[in-house]
């Protein structure tokens, strides 16, 4: 799990550097997906060793479901976005872009803990 959580903190990375790049002002609000990202990475590092993976997996998972309820509102932003309304499209194609990767990181941080619980009733 150590490679998917770094993997989907590149992923967040990069979603905060576009939705920078493509603002003209200087808010630091669309820079959020890659305050998770670095989180992520951080975990994703320290999951590596042996001695902290059980933490670091756990704080990740918190992260994934964090950035998840945190990023909901994009979603349901959607209809604005589909017909024209929308006062800021690329915040909402942000915030739905990091809906969709936290929810798969945090369906998959479930299967990795039910999957280690199987194999430790197992053994």
């Amino acid at each position: 799990m150590p490679a998917t959580t770094i993997v989907f903190g590149l992923l967040l990375m990069l979603l905060g550097l576009w939705g920078y790049a493509g603002r003209s002002t200087a808010s630091l609000t669309p820079l959020i997906p890659a305050a998770f990202g670095l989180l992520l990475l951080v975990c994703g590092a320290l999951e590596r060793k042996e001695q902290y993976r059980k933490n670091a997996m756990h704080a990740a998972a918190v992260l994934g479901v964090v950035g998840l309820l945190g990023s909901l509102r994009g979603p349901l932003q959607l209809p604005r976005l589909l017909d024209g309304t929308a006062a800021h499209p690329n915040a909402i194609l942000a915030q739905v872009v990091m809906c969709a990767l936290m929810l798969l990181f945090t369906v998959l941080c479930v299967m990795y803990f039910l999957q280690a619980r199987k194999r430790r009733l197992m053994s």
